[in-house]
């Protein structure tokens, strides 16, 4: 979870407001297992830029040459589990290589009023949310936390993103690409593939146009599949995550998925970014 800090009053109060954002979310996934005392925990997060707070969408139109920085809170969820009766807190992370919550997340775990289990999920968005999804419906189905944390840890390993990029322009800006390499993509037209997982952002291919993009991710789906959960993330393309979805539904017995990226993987990816987030059974 991460909140915008100017002062430490601001920075509470944003922490508020994005721990009820989290409970509504949580509530609707079905997170939680109250009936064992546990508290499952999905770490939201707000990216900052120049000290103020911003939404997914202004993350992928800021075109500063400066990539964006986060601010953690964690301890208002802990106390707030507290308060609410929970006994143990299971708190699942964005991958720790991208973002520093999960380091916050162990330093506010050390003083908050109940014992906090922290995982790092080693990826982020869609994947992370599957990972998320399945172990809080474990723990509704009655699993102790020590099987939680096991399942998270299994299912980390088999969660993925691939996404394809329309520009590598973000990835340089974090120091993930040169600029002679993205010049040289723009040329070509070519779509780089990345794939987030194990806590890295690793190149996993290079097609030409869009087109071919989409069949190279509708391919990687259909290699991975059977799988416990799929679905598609955009940044600002719903076109082509619309086109995406029709060829990977097949993969999937359940409705499929389809969601704006959140502000981690918009500052990464960049604006017209698609992908597909997955954990493979």
């Amino acid at each position: 979870m991460a909140c915008a800090s100017k002062t430490r009053g601001e920075a509470r109060r944003d922490c508020a407001a994005l721990h009820r954002e989290t409970t509504t979310l949580s509530r609707a996934v079905g997170i939680g297992g109250e009936r064992r005392g546990h508290f499952v925990y999905a770490a939201a997060q707000i990216v900052v830029e120049r000290g103020g707070p911003l939404r997914p969408w202004e993350v992928r139109n800021d075109r500063s040459n400066s990539p964006p920085h986060r601010s953690r809170c964690p301890d208002a969820v802990y106390q707030n589990a507290h308060a609410r009766g929970a006994a143990t807190a299971l708190s699942i992370h964005v991958a720790s290589e991208l973002s520093g919550t999960c380091n916050a997340a162990r330093l506010a775990a050390e003083a908050a009023p109940l014992p906090v289990t922290v995982l790092d999920s080693e990826t982020t968005s869609l994947a992370l949310g599957w990972i998320v999804i399945l172990v809080a419906r474990a723990g509704r189905r009655g699993a102790t936390l020590d099987e939680l944390v096991a399942l998270g840890e299994r299912l980390r390993s088999q969660a993925a993103l691939y996404a394809m990029l329309d520009t590598l322009e973000y990835l340089r800006r974090g120091g993930r690409a040169n600029r002679v390499t993205e010049m040289l993509a723009g040329l070509l037209d070519i779509k780089p593939i990345v794939v987030v997982a194990n806590n890295r952002i690793e190149l996993a291919g290079r097609v030409r146009t869009r087109s071919r993009a989409l069949a190279w991710l509708r391919n990687r789906v259909a290699a991975d599949a059977p799988l416990h959960g799929l679905g598609v993330v955009h940044a600002r393309a719903p076109e082509q995550a619309a086109i995406l979805a029709g060829m990977i539904q097949p993969y999937t017995p359940a409705p499929l998925i389809v969601t704006l990226a959140g502000p981690a993987l918009s500052a990464h990816a960049g604006p017209g970014a698609v992908g597909v987030g997955y954990v493979r059974a």
